[in-house]
């Protein structure tokens, strides 16, 4: 029993490993296109964000969730918790609002 039940939680990291890396390999194409005009937008408009803030707000542009931001910059959880937190701060989002939101239309 404690056996099967190892392998399908390895099963299930897998599967969610392998649905990131899809996602990762759609988002560099992207990425590459988009880079340099979103990170000089991000820098233009708001030159108070370090780089690691501009690169956190490129992904969240590109629709990566947390976790999915987590593996691609190998940071921790609290690593991207204090970031978000920083730049939620920084380009004065308003409270109740959703930062990927706030973003999306920030870059349009």
């Amino acid at each position: 029993m404690f056996l099967k039940c190892n392998i399908q939680s390895i099963l299930v990291q897998l599967k969610n490993q392998v649905f990131t890396e899809k996602k990762l390999d759609h988002i560099s194409d992207n990425l590459i296109v988009s880079n340099n005009s979103i990170e000089r937008n991000l820098a233009e408009k708001f030159p108070e964000l370090t780089k690691s803030e501009r690169e956190v707000c490129h992904l969240i542009y590109l629709n990566m969730n947390s976790k999915e931001i987590i593996n691609a910059r190998n940071m921790t959880a609290s690593s991207i918790k204090s970031i978000r937190f920083r730049i939620r701060k920084k380009l004065d989002v308003p409270k109740g609002e959703e930062l990927e939101l706030f973003i999306q239309q920030l870059l349009k």
